[in-house]
């Protein structure tokens, strides 16, 4: 493949994943001014630790009674570890935090 070809299949992508949203516009702003790179950190430190997060979380949830505050510790952990630009992980993140807080096991799963 070449490279003007690669570039434009790369292109596609972005603008697909902006599309679905599960990446906003702000990302890309942040990699043209910041560093061309910084999409590629952002994924490499969300792809080390956000599955660790999930089983922790994934973990909690199995607990009775329900810990509320060490799956807000996770699950805030886990947002934030998002915020290169993910815009779906953080409202269910936020959806999840609401069902703790009001302790409704049943509608998170």
């Amino acid at each position: 493949m070449d490279s003007e070809a690669l570039r434009l299949q790369i292109e596609e992508m972005r603008q697909s994943l902006i599309d679905e949203k599960i990446l906003n516009d702000q990302l890309m702003l942040v990699e043209d001014i910041f560093t061309p790179y910084f999409i590629e950190t952002a994924m490499v430190v969300y792809l080390d630790n956000s599955p660790r997060c999930v089983d922790i979380i994934e973990q909690s949830l199995e607990e009775t009674p329900l810990d509320p505050t060490k799956l807000e510790k996770f699950l805030n952990k886990l947002k934030y570890c998002n915020r290169f630009g993910a815009e779906k992980v953080p409202t269910e993140v936020d959806k999840v935090l609401e069902c703790c807080r009001g302790n409704d096991k049943e509608a998170v799963g």
